[in-house]
């Protein structure tokens, strides 16, 4: 999978899946000094969505859904979210996965609890956008894989 997205310079960049499975959402890598330490329990909540986008409109999902599109902007309303990717499927151009990060599960509902309106309406508003939304669940961080 090829990842849209922009590196800490603005500049595009593109990941391999490893490599970005090496990384926390802020950019330091797992396992490092660097990484910022978690909230509640440790465990980070991550939030994974699939997207089959229709013909013609991936630009506009890749804005909408990418690190600086209409979702980032809503979920950083909350302190608590980490980050989002998008990712693209190399072997199927309009199948893409969304991986939004939180502290922490509470964190995540926290949001719902607090934004919830606003980000129904978006998911309404970017429907158009979607033949299939089938959904790849969340999780939570167990190892870093000593990285």
């Amino acid at each position: 999978m090829v990842i849209i997205g922009r590196d800490a310079r603005g500049a595009s960049k593109q990941i391999q899946l490893p490599d970005l499975l090496a990384y926390t959402s802020c950019g330091a890598r797992l396992g490092s000094s660097s990484v910022p330490p978690m909230h509640g329990e440790g465990n980070m909540y991550v939030r994974l969505c699939e997207f089959l986008v229709r013909a013609g409109s991936q630009e506009e999902f890749a804005r909408i859904y990418g690190s600086d599109g209409d979702w980032a902007v809503l979920f950083r309303r909350s302190r608590e979210f980490c980050g989002t990717e998008l990712l693209r499927d190399v072997e199927t151009p309009r199948r893409y996965v969304t991986i939004d990060r939180w502290v922490s599960q509470a964190a995540w509902d926290s949001f719902l609890k607090n934004f919830g309106e606003e980000y129904r309406t978006l998911d309404v508003a970017c429907e158009r956008l979607n033949e299939e939304e089938p959904p790849l669940g969340s999780f939570v961080t167990v190892d870093s894989g000593g990285r």
